[in-house]
């Protein structure tokens, strides 16, 4: 599965977790439209990223043997977690 999220993808869409009130969801409507617009990651064979959108990311990916975990480290002090949902050629889902 590796080889399957080398490349340049792009935000196309993000589903709540929650409900969203009618008060704050124009705003995050638009921001999410601006995410879609600006947002983009690229994982590289070297094992490193680059994130961007409002501002640049670079750290470094891994992904679990079976597919199912992605982890980024955008720093030694730190990493963030993501569950795979779905990762094709042509599409990466991430939780």
């Amino acid at each position: 599965p590796g080889d399957l999220i080398l490349g340049t993808w792009k935000l196309d869409n993000i589903k709540y977790e929650r409900p969203i009130s009618d008060e704050v969801k124009p705003m995050i409507e638009a921001h999410i439209q601006t995410l879609r617009e600006t947002f983009r990651v690229e994982y590289k064979p070297d094992s490193s990223y680059h994130a961007h959108s409002f501002k640049d990311v670079h750290g470094k990916w891994e992904l679990s043997v079976d597919g199912k975990k992605l982890r980024h480290f955008p720093n030694d002090n730190e990493s963030e977690l993501y569950e795979v949902i779905k990762l094709s050629k042509d599409s990466l889902h991430l939780r």
